[in-house]
């Protein structure tokens, strides 16, 4: 893994986290996997803002009902701030040759699938099924996990993983060992969601002390900020046709996770959104443009 870059980008409404990871495949099989079309959505309302999220690299628009981003959450009728967002990326080769994945309304066609990429930057339609959903922990159950964790060692006692939450004890971090029994297929073994490794042996046991956070944007003085609802997906623009740009693919994965607080402050009236990019192609991107699209309804 090499060439790690960063930058956070802050707004009223959001807050983007963004870091590219490349990877050095030996070999490229792009496949087209005939992915079908993500369909999973998901309503974020844990604030003063009510966020209806996809997992396909589009936010906030409906087709049948427009955009989805209401702020106050509770005005009456409902107001959206923003009608629709959606992923733009680019990038030149060595050879010169330009790479394009983008969405605007995902019913105006789409670069994207769900779920992550193989080592060579493939994907398959079993693959994208399995990930088109958007996986929930609650802030609340974090605390709750880390207090009976904590109250476990102070009584010498181990922490039983009968008292841990669905949310906490399935989470898709690497190595869960849980994960299967309740979605019946194994994850893949690479980063995925983001954990506090209690034990840092890099694999996620939520029975052994870990728990889901957000990645170090979030940690202040060592502490790490818990939000009161945290949602990880994957995206993707190897699964299939390109038919909204029909450029040439990236072999991009895309890992969101998209959160808010619950506070007295002005956070009160945010969400945030953090995406993790690993290039998974066989050869560097030398020039590289990521951004959204974003079509507002102030």
């Amino acid at each position: 893994m090499k060439n790690l870059k960063s930058i956070i980008i802050t707004g009223w409404f959001f807050c983007l986290s963004l870091g590219l990871h490349a990877t050095s495949p030996q070999k490229s099989n792009l496949f087209l996997a005939a992915c079908a079309r993500p369909v999973a959505a998901y309503d974020m309302h844990v604030n003063n803002v009510r966020a209806r999220i996809f997992a396909g690299g589009n936010l906030f628009n409906d087709k049948y009902y427009g955009g989805n981003y209401f702020t106050p959450a509770s005005s009456s009728p409902p107001v959206s701030a923003i009608n629709g967002v959606g992923v733009w990326m680019g990038g030149v080769d060595r050879a010169g040759s330009i790479k394009v994945s983008a969405t605007t309304y995902s019913y105006d066609g789409s670069d994207f699938y769900t779920g992550p990429l193989d080592i060579l930057g493939t994907t398959e339609a079993t693959v994208c099924d399995q990930w088109d959903k958007i996986f929930t922990v609650k802030g609340n159950n974090i605390m709750q996990h880390i207090q009976n964790y904590k109250e476990a060692l102070e009584n010498q006692t181990g922490l039983s993983c009968n008292d841990i939450s669905d949310d906490i004890l399935y989470w898709p971090a690497q190595g869960n060992p849980y994960f299967e029994e309740k979605y019946g297929w194994k994850l893949p073994d690479q980063p995925l969601a983001n954990y506090f490794d209690e034990n840092d042996d890099g694999y996620y046991d939520p029975c052994l002390g870990d728990y889901p956070i957000i990645d170090n944007a979030s940690c202040a003085n060592g502490i790490y900020k818990i939000p009161a609802e945290i949602n990880f997906f994957i995206f993707n623009d190897a699964g299939g046709p390109q038919t909204f740009t029909k450029q040439a693919k990236l072999q991009m994965e895309f890992q969101v996770s998209a959160f808010a607080y619950n506070t007295t402050n002005e956070l009160n009236d945010m969400t945030f959104y953090q995406y993790k990019l690993i290039s998974k192609a066989p050869e560097d991107l030398i020039d590289c443009y990521f951004s959204w699209w974003v079509d507002p309804d102030l």
